[in-house]
C-alpha cells in the first residue's frame, strides 16, 4: 500500500474534501470505494482499513488519499482551502 503524497502542485485536485464524511462512522472520509453499478461508499482511515482487504477484491476503483493524515495542520489547510 503506498500512502506516499504526492508532488504539492498535484494536491488540488483530490477528490475527497473536509465535508466527506465516513458511511461507518461520521469521520471525516480519506477513502472513497466505488463499486459495480457506479455506487460509493465513503470510509475514514480506520474503517478502510478494517475491511481493506474485502473491498480491494470487489471494488471497481478505490480513492485513497490516507496521506492526508500525515501532513501538519498547516499543510492540511493549504490542501483544503
Amino acid at each position: 500500500m503506498d500512502t506516499t503524497a504526492p508532488a504539492i502542485e498535484s494536491l488540488d485536485t483530490d477528490t475527497l474534501r473536509e465535508v466527506d464524511r465516513c458511511d461507518a462512522c461520521n469521520a471525516r472520509a480519506y477513502v472513497q470505494v466505488t463499486f459495480s453499478g457506479f455506487r460509493s461508499l465513503l470510509f475514514c482511515g480506520h474503517h478502510f482499513a478494517a475491511g481493506e482487504v474485502k473491498l480491494r477484491a470487489t471494488a471497481l476503483d478505490i480513492t485513497d488519499e490516507r496521506w492526508k493524515l500525515a501532513l501538519s495542520e498547516t499543510q492540511r489547510n493549504k490542501v483544503t482551502a
